[in-house]
């Protein structure tokens, strides 16, 4: 269920790892719910069972430590879950300290085996330093933004399977529905928001004593759909209102007008 490029791109880390004992360093970027933590696991269970120590660490001052210390404990690979939230982006408005501490250790001036790895994640590589992200301190940078009819389909049938239990040929044929799969698709949904609504919709199948039917479902879904979108208009407003830059008291956002004399 995850896009074919992405899954040759993570057969290629271990295989890269087979044939030279050496270690890449991946980053993969996309919105919640795109399979990047999963893959990131995937990884990580496929590494240890090869005899490599799963690490996951922060950015802070220690992470030249921690990565010396993973040396030590090499073949390692070194997981960093959402690291914009801990470097941040000049040209976005903001950045931490740790920024420094991060290009100086994957810049090889303090040298990284070749036996350590890297696996990272960021939601949005816009919101991380272009300097974070370059060539050399990433081997390969993955985009895990966008799902095709087929992985849709892959992560209904995981989800009916492993968090419904749920196997008879008829239940799956309504679930997998070209118009349900289309549904899903077309509206750009996340892999968790789908691995989500098949299990809720199975969940109110049953509470309801309903036939889970195609008709049915599509019915549910754009009535599920529908509600989020006004939750987070109500939400755009909120903050449009709140941020507008007449009236800025307690608000997080920036206005861009001039300060008046005092």
């Amino acid at each position: 269920y995850v896009p074919d490029g992405q899954m040759h791109d993570c057969k290629m880390f271990l295989d890269v790892y087979d044939k030279n004992d050496s270690m890449l360093r991946y980053l993969m970027v996309g919105p919640p719910g795109t399979a990047k933590t999963e893959m990131i696991t995937a990884i990580s269970n496929a590494a240890l069972l090869k005899g490599v120590t799963i690490i996951k660490i922060g950015i802070d001052r220690y992470m030249a430590d921690c990565v010396q210390f993973a040396s030590y404990l090499s073949p390692a690979l070194i997981l960093l879950d959402d690291i914009d939230l801990m470097l941040g982006s000049r040209t976005a408005g903001g950045y931490t300290t740790n920024l420094g501490i991060f290009l100086d250790v994957m810049d090889g001036a303090k040298k990284i085996a070749k036996d350590v790895g890297f696996l990272a994640t960021t939601n949005s590589n816009h919101l991380l330093d272009m300097a974070a992200q370059r060539p050399g301190r990433f081997h390969r940078i993955l985009n895990f933004s966008r799902i095709n009819r087929d992985n849709v389909k892959g992560i209904i049938g995981k989800s009916l399977r492993l968090e419904c239990n749920i196997t008879d040929a008829k239940t799956v044929a309504a679930f997998t529905d070209e118009r349900v799969v289309t549904l899903l698709h077309d509206e750009n949904k996340t892999g968790a928001y789908i691995y989500n609504v098949v299990h809720m919709l199975v969940l109110r199948a049953q509470s309801f004593n309903v036939t889970a039917t195609a008709d049915w479902l599509v019915n549910e879904i754009k009535s599920d759909i529908s509600a989020l979108d006004e939750l987070k208009n109500s939400y755009v407003m909120k903050d449009k209102m709140e941020n507008d830059g007449t009236s800025n008291r307690g608000g997080i956002g920036f206005s861009t007008d001039e300060p008046e004399a005092r």
